[in-house]
């Protein structure tokens, strides 16, 4: 039970890391026009997904999270200059 306790301490660490990120991202690429807003089902993914790659693999703490953003910004700064006005969703 208590790897339970730490991985869930783990997700809702970096979930509150995650929001402080998203909001540098979502300043960074509003300069360029793009108005980008995360759902929290996508921010609660995203610390999931760092939490059990910190698991599995090296754990190098909110790093991680910020590895998992920086990827999923590159893809939305390549692809938003091509984007019409509107929402965009993955999932």
């Amino acid at each position: 039970m208590k790897d339970g306790l730490w991985f869930i301490s783990q997700v809702w660490r970096m979930r509150l890391f995650a929001l402080q990120l998203l909001r540098q991202q979502v300043e960074l690429i509003g300069a360029e026009g793009v108005e980008l807003e995360f759902e929290d089902d996508a921010i609660r993914e995203m610390a999931r997904m760092a939490a059990q790659l910190n698991k599995t693999v090296e754990n190098i703490g909110a790093r991680r999270l910020y590895t998992v953003l920086e990827r999923i910004m590159e893809t939305i700064s390549f692809d938003a200059a091509e984007l019409e006005k509107g929402s965009v969703s993955n999932g």
